[in-house]
C-alpha cells in the first residue's frame, strides 16, 4: 500500500492498478469489499478496520467521524483478490456527482478543487478526458474585458437533471447504453399509424395476435431508469437491425421467439406473449416514418387481462427493450452542455440535441405497455376479421381523441366482463365492480376459513369431501359441555391421585404428606411431578414397611414410636430409634 499521509477532506492523489475499463460499477457492492479488505480479520467490523487503508477507496471523507463508515464518500475503487484496484465507471460516477451543480454530493466547497484533482488523476489513468475542462478553440485566452462588462454567471443546473447527466455519463463511458422505450405520454393529434396488408393468424382461441409498429426511424425519448433522453435513430441504422426484432437464434443455434412482456417486467411470471414471425421494414410514408413491424401474439391463458386490453383496443402500444451504440447529434458541445440539453430536450440552432444511435447492439425483449416513447409504436387496425383480413380503424374516420377513444374501449370491455346491458352507465358500472369486489373478499375469506379448518382436521386443503367426513365424524363422537368438562375434571383428578399415591408407594413421601401434595398436584401437577422426581425413594418410609401407628405405650411400635415418628427418624437418618424415643418423651407437650 502506498505510504500516504491522509488529512481530513479530499484523499490525497494514488494510482492503484486499473480494472478493465468495461468493469461494472456497484458502489454498495464496492463499499462491502474495501471493507473487508480494509479490516484485520476481513469482517468488515469498524472495530477491526484500519481506516486509513479503507480511505483509500474513496476521494473525500469527514476528518471529525473518520472511524465511522458514513464518513466516506466518492467511492471509486474496489478489491479484486485481495489487490485494490481503480474502476473506470466508479471514476466517472464521481465525477460526474462532484459536476452535479454543487447538489451531487455534500462536501465543503474549500475540498472541491483537490477532490476533482484526485478524480482527475484517474481519468489520466485511463486516457479520458476530464469533463467540463474543454476550451473553444477559437476563444482568445485571456482577452481583456471591456470597461463595465461583467463575468458570465455560472450557469445554474436543476439538481434532478444534475443527477440524470451524472447517470448518464456513467453509462455513455461504457460504449454502449441500455434503453427503454416507455414513459412518455402523447397529445391527442399524435397521428395513428396506417394499416399494413399482411394478413394475421387470429385462428387460435387462445391467442390475440395482432399486427404492431415496433419502433420508428425517428425522434423519441426513451427512458434509462428514471429519466429520459433524447434519441434519434436513422433510418438505415434500424434497418441494419431489422433481424433483432423477431426470433433469435441462441448459443446452440435453436431459434427461439422474442418475449413480450408487460410494462418492461422481465421476470418468469410477467411474460404475456410472443414476436416467432420475421419482421418487415415498412417505408415512410407522407405522415408516418418508416419502421419496423411485426406480428405480436399474446396468450390469454398465460394472461387473458392484457389479452383482452389489446383484443379491445384499450391497450395499444408496444416498447422495446435495448442497447445502442451512439454519438453525438451535436459533435462540438462539451459533455455536459451535451448530456444537459439531451436529458432537456433542447434545441440547438434549430435542432434537437440527441444521442444519435449508430447501432442497435441487441432487443431484449418488447413489452405491452400503456403509451410508448416512439409515438408510432402502436396497434396497426383494431382487429382481424374471422378470415383473417385487418380492418384499418385509424383512417380519417377514427377518433381525434386517443384518450378518449381509449376510455370508451375501455369502458365496454368493463360492461362486457360483467355482464352487464350495452347501455350501462357509469353508476351502474361501478355497482357491479363494488358487488364482484365484495363477493370476492368474501370467498377469499371462505377460502382462508376451509383452509384452516382442513388445516385442523388433518385433511388435504384440496379435499373437500375428506373435511366434511371428518366434521360428521366428529359430531357423531361429540358429547355434552357439562359431560365432557366433567370428564376432563374426573381425568385430571386421577392423573394427580395416580402420582401422588406412586411417591407414597415408592417411600418419596410419608402417608401422612399425601394430602397436601394431592392439593398441590390440583394446582400444578407438573411442578409436583418435578418436585417428586427429585425426592429420593429413601426419603420416607415405604408404605410396605411402615409400622402401625401405636398409642405410645409399646404396642406394635417396640418404641412406642408412630408411624409418623417412624418416618420421620428415617427421613432424619436417626438410627438409635430408642434415645429417639426417649428424646421425645422429654419433649413438653404445647397445648
Amino acid at each position: 500500500m502506498q505510504d500516504t499521509e491522509l488529512t481530513a477532506g479530499a484523499v490525497p492523489e494514488h494510482g492503484p492498478p486499473m480494472a478493465p475499463e468495461d468493469t461494472e460499477w456497484d458502489g454498495d457492492e464496492a463499499e462491502m469489499a474495501l471493507r473487508a479488505w480494509a479490516s484485520s480479520d476481513g469482517s468488515g467490523d469498524p472495530d477491526t478496520v484500519d481506516w486509513e487503508r479503507y480511505r483509500l477507496g474513496f476521494a473525500w471523507y469527514d476528518g471529525e467521524a473518520a472511524d465511522e463508515f458514513g464518513a466516506y464518500k466518492l467511492p471509486h475503487h474496489t478489491v479484486v483478490d485481495g489487490e485494490l484496484q481503480t474502476v473506470w465507471a466508479g471514476v466517472a460516477a464521481a465525477m460526474g456527482a462532484v459536476l452535479g451543480a454543487r447538489g451531487g454530493v455534500d462536501i465543503p466547497e474549500e475540498d472541491m478543487d483537490a477532490v476533482k484533482a484526485h478524480l482527475a488523476a484517474h481519468y489520466a489513468q485511463f486516457d479520458k478526458e476530464v469533463p467540463g475542462e474543454d476550451e473553444p478553440e477559437d476563444e482568445p485566452e485571456d482577452e481583456p474585458m471591456d470597461e463595465g462588462a461583467e463575468a458570465a454567471a455560472p450557469v445554474e443546473r436543476d439538481p434532478e437533471t444534475a443527477k440524470a447527466v451524472a447517470e448518464l455519463k456513467v453509462a455513455a463511458a461504457k460504449g454502449f447504453i441500455a434503453m427503454r422505450a416507455v414513459g412518455r405520454a402523447l397529445p391527442s393529434s399524435v397521428p395513428s399509424v396506417a394499416a399494413a396488408t399482411a394478413e394475421v393468424d387470429d385462428s387460435d382461441p387462445n391467442i390475440v395476435a395482432r399486427r404492431f409498429r415496433l419502433m420508428s426511424a425517428s425522434h423519441f425519448r426513451p427512458t434509462m431508469g428514471w429519466f429520459a433522453v433524447t434519441i434519434k435513430m436513422p433510418e438505415d441504422t434500424l434497418k441494419a437491425a431489422l433481424p433483432l426484432f423477431g426470433p433469435q437464434a441462441d448459443a446452440n443455434g435453436t431459434t427461439r421467439p422474442l418475449t413480450v412482456y408487460k410494462d418492461h417486467h422481465t421476470s418468469v411470471s410477467e411474460w404475456c406473449g410472443t414476436i416467432d414471425a420475421a419482421p418487415e421494414y415498412v417505408e415512410a410514408s407522407d405522415e408516418i416514418p418508416g419502421g419496423v413491424e411485426n406480428v405480436i401474439r399474446l396468450d390469454r391463458v398465460a394472461d387473458a387481462k392484457i389479452a383482452r386490453g389489446v383484443e379491445t383496443g384499450a391497450l395499444r402500444s408496444v416498447s422495446a427493450g435495448f442497447t445502442m451504440e451512439w454519438e453525438k447529434s451535436h459533435p462540438e458541445m462539451g459533455d455536459d452542455d451535451f448530456f444537459f440539453a439531451a436529458v432537456d430536450d433542447d434545441e440547438v440552432d434549430g435542432e434537437r440535441v440527441a444521442l444519435v444511435c449508430t447501432a442497435i447492439t441487441g432487443v431484449d425483449e418488447m413489452s405491452v405497455v400503456w403509451e410508448g416513447a416512439d409515438p408510432h409504436a402502436k396497434q396497426i387496425g383494431a382487429a382481424a376479421t374471422a378470415s383473417g383480413e385487418i380492418v384499418d380503424t385509424t383512417g380519417a374516420e377514427a377518433s381525434s381523441n386517443p384518450e378518449q377513444e381509449a376510455d370508451q374501449m375501455w369502458k365496454e370491455y368493463l360492461i362486457a366482463a360483467l355482464g352487464l346491458a350495452e347501455d350501462a352507465d357509469d353508476e351502474a358500472i361501478k355497482a357491479a365492480q363494488e358487488r364482484v369486489i365484495a363477493e370476492r373478499e368474501a370467498f377469499d375469506d371462505a377460502d382462508e376459513s376451509l383452509t384452516r379448518l382442513t388445516a385442523a382436521l388433518g385433511v388435504d386443503a384440496d379435499d373437500v369431501d375428506a373435511a366434511v367426513a371428518e366434521v360428521i365424524t366428529l359430531k357423531r363422537d361429540t358429547v355434552p359441555r357439562a359431560d365432557y368438562d366433567a370428564l376432563v375434571k374426573a381425568g385430571a383428578e386421577r392423573d394427580c391421585a395416580d402420582a401422588v399415591d406412586a411417591a407414597v408407594r415408592e417411600g418419596r413421601i410419608a402417608p401422612f404428606e399425601r394430602e397436601d401434595m394431592l392439593a398441590m398436584a390440583r394446582s400444578d401437577l407438573g411442578a409436583v411431578k418435578r418436585y417428586l422426581a427429585k425426592r429420593k425413594p429413601s426419603s420416607a418410609v415405604p408404605l410396605g414397611e411402615q409400622a402401625p401407628e401405636t398409642d405410645g405405650t409399646g404396642g406394635a411400635g417396640a418404641n412406642g414410636l408412630t408411624a409418623k415418628q417412624l418416618a420421620t427418624a428415617k427421613r432424619l437418618g436417626i438410627t438409635d430409634l430408642d434415645a429417639y424415643a426417649a428424646q421425645l418423651k422429654r419433649r413438653p407437650t404445647i397445648v
